[in-house]
């Protein structure tokens, strides 16, 4: 496993590079990793105190190496840095809603009903099950989402039941919300929480039409009754705000700038977190796409002309408080299309490249370090303007990567995560 953490010397735009082996017992059906944690142990001992904020990047979401390696750091974070929030890429309202039920329950499904369809693997068990045995030593880990988009299997009927439970406690807004008028709502809601085919053929102008001015009459009066609102009814009124901010009325918005919308209300939805759990650092669980410090560091039309990404928005916003780690399969297998594919040996001129000609580096106890920002001592590497990654996928993209992010892991012998169906009744960890 190769680290690369910027550092910044003599005017230079410089990695100082950490190496340790990581050990891999494997199999297709199982994935099964033990991790060498002296990287883990290093970032969690090192990383800047002001650090609120840390992203956790994948490529593809489905590298099961890469997020049990990840699992292994977020537990000693955890219980070593006091990050007590862990939000994944999923959305924030169902991702409160399966955590409330997980809490009760004990149950993993719960949580995996709240996440997108391609989050749900065996990897993420044994986090599952240490967040449960922190809990009930009283020692609190609190699991959310941080999307904008709905997400995991029972999201109608999340929305539907919350909406109801407000509307009963609330009998005075009957005249104002009919239940043929609730109906229509519920109808139009559905499609906008279901992804398949059939969605094809929805007519969502007229979708809208009732979906938009029923969300808002909601929403207005949720807002209404703030002094006496449940906790699921202020998430409730983040989701519903969601939608709005989703679908905007204004017809002359440019259709490339949609596509940053969902990541510019990532930040709305981060710094709700904030206000609900504060004084509380956060794990942000997700991919690399998102967490990009600067789109515009990425060598592409796309990245530099139309995206900005929730990362970015961090970046300006929270500043140093914001730190994000990428990872990329130096070597091993992955997923493709419908066979498993042998990760290519990384190209010249690409950073993984580079980083097969370091060796390990020996910590001794006079090498102890509080901040990665005074990284010396270790061999180090003078960036060229742009550099070939893939950081982002498992194709290379050239970028200004001292820009991108703040530190870089390569794993080497990475294998395919364990996919687990998303419709079950019981989820148990495979042994």
């Amino acid at each position: 496993m190769y680290c690369y953490l910027k550092n910044k010397f003599r005017n230079f735009s410089v990695l100082s590079i950490l190496f340790s082996s990581l050990l891999i017992i494997s199999s297709f059906d199982t994935a099964k990793a033990q991790i060498n944690d002296s990287i883990n142990e290093i970032i969690t001992s090192r990383l800047r105190r002001n650090v609120e904020i840390l992203a956790l990047g994948d490529p593809t979401h489905t590298e099961g190496t890469i997020t049990t390696h990840r699992v292994d750091l977020i537990k000693k974070l955890t219980t070593q840095r006091d990050f007590r929030v862990i939000a994944f890429e999923s959305n924030v309202f169902n991702m409160y809603i399966a955590y409330q039920k997980f809490l009760k329950t004990g149950e993993n499904k719960d949580l995996f009903d709240g996440m997108y369809g391609l989050f749900p693997c065996q990897e993420f068990i044994e986090l599952f099950d240490f967040i449960k045995e922190q809990n009930e030593k009283g020692d609190s880990i609190i699991i959310a989402g941080f999307d904008t988009r709905f997400s995991g299997e029972k999201t109608f009927d999340n929305l539907k039941n919350s909406i109801d439970d407000y509307l009963s406690r609330n009998p005075q807004f009957k005249t104002l919300l009919s239940e043929e008028e609730k109906m229509a709502y519920y109808e139009s809601l559905y499609p906008l929480t279901h992804y398949g085919i059939s969605n094809l053929f929805v007519n969502k102008k007229k979708v809208y039409a009732t979906l938009l001015p029923y969300t808002e009459l909601i929403l207005s009066l949720i807002q209404s009754t703030k002094e006496q609102n449940t906790e699921e009814d202020v998430f409730l009124t983040q989701a519903l705000t969601n939608i709005l901010q989703l679908h905007p009325t204004d017809k002359e918005l440019n259709f490339k700038e949609k596509g940053n919308i969902e990541d510019k209300h990532m930040l709305d939805n981060l710094i709700f977190l904030r206000e609900q759990y504060p004084n509380q650092n956060i794990i942000l669980f997700g991919s690399t796409t998102h967490f990009l410090k600067d789109s515009k560091s990425i060598d592409q039309s796309f990245f530099q002309n139309y995206r900005m990404c929730f990362g970015e928005h961090l970046n300006k916003t929270f500043k140093d408080k914001y730190f994000f780690i990428a990872y990329s399969a130096f070597s091993g297998t992955r997923k493709g299309a419908f066979v498993t594919r042998k990760i290519k040996k990384p190209k010249k001129s690409t950073i993984e490249r580079q980083a097969e000609y370091y060796r390990p580096i020996k910590l001794g106890e006079q090498n102890k370090l509080i901040n990665f920002s005074i990284l010396l001592n270790y061999g180090t590497l003078i960036l060229e303007e742009k550099i070939k990654s893939r950081i982002m996928g498992h194709t290379y993209q050239s970028m200004q990567l001292d820009k991108v992010c703040d530190a870089i892991i390569f794993l080497e012998n990475c294998e395919p995560y364990t996919k687990l169906p998303t419709k079950t009744e019981k989820v148990e960890k495979i042994e």
